[in-house]
């Protein structure tokens, strides 16, 4: 399997495995075609300002086991909202 490496301008922060199938961008923009989220048991920190954080709950903080939730901060404020409710899918 060919390997493709990515230069990225800015950060790029990983905790974990990144684990994908295959991904492309232009350095300014990552494009996956498969992207695997492990659940987590806390929530992670709010991020900085214009940035958002994507993560799947284990249900011992801020959602129910299998729900994938969203922070986001903008305009000096940060708010987390449910994407996906596991249990009505």
């Amino acid at each position: 399997m060919n390997k493709y490496g990515q230069s990225i301008v800015g950060d790029l922060s990983v905790t974990g495995n990144l684990d994908t199938v295959s991904m492309s961008g232009d350095g300014t923009q990552l494009v996956f075609n498969l992207l695997h989220l492990q659940e987590q048991s806390a929530d992670p920190a709010d991020p900085p300002e214009g940035m958002a954080i994507l993560w799947q709950s284990d249900g011992t903080a801020a959602g129910d086991d299998g729900d994938i939730l969203i922070k986001i901060t903008a305009g000096g404020s940060t708010k987390t909202a449910t994407l996906v409710d596991f249990s009505g899918v």
